[in-house]
């Protein structure tokens, strides 16, 4: 399978205030969170990934990266934003991974976390909690596009970490 002429990847683009990046392939859209996350930049993120689900018109994942320590939890209007944009995509969102790198305590105690908050999260298809960025962009992208083939995976791999 091969990325289709109208969707190519999009490049890291920062939030406004600077807390977080996204970047795109096909039907994976990719968030990097690496300071505050607020009511407003979340809104900003859900923006993108509304248009990006809609530009693309298949299923859709979403991977999100965690930088840790640097990031911290959303508080309670940002984490209603999050749910709402998740919940706007409905069945299209067919899988959602978090990632959270590293192999400290402080790593390992935020995958703890979200293992629970992932159950929270409406999503259509399975969700994902790792510490491994490659492992999760693989499994998203065979999950939103069960066609996939591991080629496809590591040119997802390749534009999404250049």
């Amino acid at each position: 399978m091969t990325a289709p002429a109208t969707h190519p990847t999009l490049p890291a683009h920062a939030t406004s205030d600077g807390q977080a990046s996204t970047c795109a392939f096909r039907g994976l859209f990719v968030v990097r969170v690496t300071g505050r996350s607020t009511r407003d930049n979340h809104r900003e993120l859900a923006d993108r990934m509304r248009a990006h689900a809609a530009a693309h018109g298949g299923p859709v994942a979403c991977v999100v990266v965690m930088a840790i320590p640097g990031s911290t939890p959303p508080d309670e209007p940002a984490r209603r934003e999050i749910l709402a944009a998740l919940a706007a995509l409905g069945p299209q969102l067919r899988a959602m991974a978090w990632v959270v790198e590293g192999r400290g305590p402080l790593q390992i105690a935020a995958r703890t976390f979200l293992r629970g908050v992932a159950r929270l999260v409406p999503v259509a298809g399975p969700s994902k909690v790792t510490g491994d960025l490659r492992a999760a962009i693989a499994w998203a992208l065979a999950t939103a596009e069960p066609a996939a083939t591991e080629s496809d995976a590591a040119a997802a791999c390749a534009a999404l970490l250049a």
